[in-house]
């Protein structure tokens, strides 16, 4: 059995510097009962937690997306020779 309260807390004065705490119950209360405990087959379970590749989303990396919905990324460029560059 698994057992859903919701309860009030209560501060009330006490004699020493910690206030007196008293639970009030409030709201629904729901007692939830597990009927069945037959496990599915091997085969059938297998099928049931399969997930799709398709939703499985694959990582980016070194991508980030801003508040605004902007996607900032991170380029990795080797040294460049400054040597080789024709200029006049």
């Amino acid at each position: 059995m698994i057992y859903m309260r919701v309860y009030r807390v209560i501060l009330l004065k006490s004699a020493t510097n910690v206030p007196r705490v008293e639970l009030l119950e409030m709201g629904p209360s729901i007692d939830f009962k597990v009927d069945r405990t037959k496990l599915a087959s091997d085969d059938l379970f297998k099928a049931a937690c399969r997930k799709p590749k398709a939703l499985m989303a694959k990582r980016r990396k070194n991508m980030n997306e801003d508040v605004f919905g902007n996607q900032l990324a991170r380029i990795h460029i080797g040294k460049q020779n400054t040597d080789a560059i024709q200029t006049r």
